[in-house]
């Protein structure tokens, strides 16, 4: 299946510095996008090694794609742990992080934290992907609104990322696709500012992947920018 892809990341309004890191294989069908978390540049550190290692280890031909996935994702957290153990300028780093490959006609999604991806077709947007977050948890219990949700004080306090732990179990999820679909994945930057109907709308309008990851950038830029913004979309030919 013969995708085109585009990343664009921003460092924000409030931000000193920008912490997210994606990588487009197109070779290997590969998009790979880390959120850091961390202290000084610890979460650099981390969201570039995650998709630099993760990117060298993974191979498209593997017999089994979902397990084979799963542990280059495993392996990638383990590197990056024992690299934060060694380095005391960054101990306790980690990044959310969040792979796709596309192979024959399905997305295969890895994931771990709130860094997202979202399906578009036919004019209508769907969450894959679900947020390892405490407030993520109260919203999938029915605790929360969405609206509640983005402006809760906890928002930003993720379960579960690569590095910070020894061991982890990522998210796996697989969409089957369609000429015309898109992929999104993003980091909370996007989502915190942008709302699923303000992004789908922008998914709608014609345009390359290239300008609708530049207005999806704009329009969080235009709620405030909180954070650092990082989108990558995949589209379907």
């Amino acid at each position: 299946m013969n995708t085109t892809a585009y990343g664009q990341t921003h460092q924000g309004l409030v931000r000193s510095n920008n912490e997210d890191f994606f990588i487009i294989n197109d070779q290997k069908s590969l998009f790979l996008l880390a959120d850091g978390m961390g202290g000084h540049n610890a979460g650099e550190v981390a969201s570039k090694g995650a998709c630099r290692l993760y990117d060298t280890d993974f191979d498209p031909d593997a017999s089994d794609l979902p397990s084979h996935m799963s542990e280059v994702f495993k392996r990638t957290n383990e590197r990056i742990f024992k690299q934060a153990g060694n380095e005391p300028e960054l101990q306790n780093m980690g990044a959310t992080f969040i792979v796709c490959h596309i192979s024959n006609s399905s997305a295969h999604i890895l994931h771990a934290g709130d860094v997202r991806c979202y399906h578009f077709r036919n004019g209508k947007l769907k969450q894959v992907t679900d947020d390892h977050s405490l407030v993520g948890e109260l919203l999938k219990q029915g605790e929360l609104t969405e609206k509640e949700a983005r402006q809760h004080p906890l928002k930003n306090r993720v379960t579960k990322a690569v590095g910070p732990r020894e061991t982890i179990d990522p998210d796996y999820n697989k969409v089957e696709l369609r000429a015309g679909d898109i992929i999104l994945l993003c980091c909370d930057g996007l989502w915190n500012m942008v709302d699923n109907n303000n992004i789908c709308a922008v998914l709608k309008t014609d345009g390359t992947a290239q300008d609708k990851a530049g207005e999806l950038i704009n329009r969080a830029l235009q709620a405030g920018g909180e954070d650092n913004i990082t989108v990558l979309l995949i589209q379907i030919l």
